[in-house]
């Protein structure tokens, strides 16, 4: 790993971190992708990277790994199925109809995953445990990278235009990640209907952000900047 040194601060060009866990919810949602915190799926609050049921039966798995490049990174975050089964059929019998929080019910059409949770902690409030990055950051380039991945080998990727998480507006802590995504069940890639959304057995989302620095550091660069040119002259 090659390191710079500017003024005082040591950037590194490319550093890539190790699969880690986070928060999740994974939310039962309409086919129009409407989703209910009051309707889920499965959760992990204890960064185990097992997403378990109110029964305590894991049903799905979720990680997460992050690559730095200078001043932006780019956050893969993953979601699996247990035994390979597809998201469409991780769905219980019972589990086919779901109620939100005023006891009207919906047909599930899909699944919406919460990296981080930002929706405040496991019973909607209170702390919750984000992807630290280490930093403030903001959108990059407003587009999400997407691979849905299926028993038989095969892989489909797009990118779609979409900006690039949440701040968590329950939390002062600017310095986490928190972002989610819908699972259309019926959702295709474009006129090839034999690989449906529902049909993946796996997904990975990839986002694509920019490390703000915190005051203190620019100042030191400015510093830095300062003292370089004092030299030149």
């Amino acid at each position: 790993m090659k390191m710079y040194l500017i003024g005082a601060i040591a950037l590194s060009s490319t550093t890539t971190m190790a699969i880690a866990s986070m928060d999740f919810k994974a939310d039962f949602q309409t086919a129009y992708g409407q989703s209910y915190m009051s309707s889920h799926m499965a959760a992990d609050f204890n960064d185990t990277g097992a997403a378990t049921d109110p029964s305590s039966v894991t049903r799905l798995f979720q990680s997460y790994s992050t690559t730095t490049n200078g001043s932006s990174m780019d956050i893969t975050m993953r979601v699996d199925t247990v035994d390979g089964v597809t998201f469409r059929n991780s769905l219980l019998p019972g589990e086919q109809t779901q109620s939100t929080w005023d006891g009207s019910t919906f047909e599930v059409g899909g699944l919406n995953f919460h990296f981080g949770n930002y929706y405040a902690g496991q019973y909607g409030f209170g702390d919750v445990d984000g992807i630290d990055v280490g930093s403030e950051w903001e959108d990059l380039d407003g587009t999400t990278a997407v691979t849905y991945f299926f028993a038989d080998g095969v892989s489909k990727s797009y990118v779609v235009d979409t900006a690039a998480g949440q701040i968590n507006s329950y939390s002062a802590d600017l310095t986490e990640f928190y972002t989610s995504y819908g699972v259309d069940f019926a959702g295709y890639f474009g006129g090839d209907s034999d690989f449906t959304h529902g049909d993946a057995i796996a997904i990975e989302i990839t986002e694509t952000i920019a490390l703000v620095p915190a005051p203190g550091a620019l100042a030191l660069l400015g510093l830095g900047g300062l003292a370089a040119r004092r030299r030149r002259g």
